[in-house]
């Protein structure tokens, strides 16, 4: 189910702005009609119940030719992409652009498979021209943003993941959002996101990094920060591969720097201070 549930979000997201706000308005009409269908008389109950499944009917034709316009090898990319062969993925999204010029959601897999491998340059050209081309799009915000995250310009990175969360995007990108603000030196703007983040369920990475992140923030003491730590402590492992695959960058070595307090935090060691935390890079 939880597969389910992650496909159609990521199926919502990757639909045009316009197609997402004509399901809205449908969405909207079609609570109208099931209002009427109960409390109308019987012909205006009928005549709900038949609208409600011509909405039903136009929805799924609006979604199911968005997905049948788009690159067949945008949906093959994809799924190399998901299985961690990002370098695939990449020549894919390349041999169709030749033919075809690659849609906001092809492009953005084509940045964000380039940032997977460390070739921010060629991400960050990529993610602007899906961004650019599509303003409202909550996957090149998103996109776009942590990009300029890895390259540690955190100001802008903070400012896109927001964006990206008002266009909709999931909500678990908070927590991404509080790691770009507290890097950013904006701890009161961390603060609350991780307050929104403690509220949604997240991956154990996201979560690792949400509880060490509040730990800082809260001046937890050093026992209460490793238990929780303890918890999503098997999330590390991700983070470790980030830090190294942008080791170069002023992201990389922050990175590196929280997992060494991680690290040392699990092992059993004394809480840092927090007043070095708006000095952070």
């Amino acid at each position: 189910m939880s597969r389910f549930v992650m496909q159609a979000r990521a199926t919502w997201r990757e639909l045009p702005a316009r197609v997402r706000r004509l399901i809205e308005v449908f969405g909207f009409v079609s609570l109208i009609l099931v209002g009427l269908s109960f409390v109308g008389s019987r012909e205006v109950q009928i005549a709900a119940i038949v609208g409600l499944f011509a909405l039903f009917i136009v929805v799924q034709g609006m979604i199911l030719l968005t997905l049948w316009r788009q690159h067949p090898e945008v949906r093959r990319a994809r799924r190399l992409y998901m299985a961690g062969d990002f370098e695939g993925a990449i020549r894919m999204l390349r041999e169709a652009e030749e033919s075809t010029p690659l849609d906001t959601a092809g492009l953005t897999l084509l940045g964000n498979a380039y940032r997977q491998v460390g070739r921010l340059d060629e991400s960050e050209q990529v993610l602007v021209q899906a961004h650019e081309a599509d303003p409202n799009s909550p996957i090149a915000a998103y996109g776009l943003g942590r990009t300029r995250l890895a390259q540690g310009r955190f100001d802008e990175a903070a400012a896109l993941i927001e964006l990206a969360l008002e266009r909709r995007a999931q909500p678990t990108i908070v927590a991404d959002l509080a790691l770009a603000q507290v890097y950013a030196g904006q701890p009161e703007a961390a603060a609350q996101s991780l307050r929104q983040a403690a509220a949604i369920e997240l991956e154990p990475h996201r979560r690792l990094m949400a509880v060490y992140l509040q730990a800082r923030l809260s001046e937890s003491a050093p026992d209460e920060a490793r238990e929780d730590l303890s918890r999503y402590e098997h999330g590390l492992g991700l983070w470790r591969a980030e830090a190294a695959r942008f080791s170069a960058t002023p992201y990389g070595v922050a990175l590196a720097e929280d997992i060494g307090r991680i690290e040392h935090l699990l092992a059993g060691g004394l809480h840092e201070p927090t007043e070095d935390l708006e000095a952070a890079p």
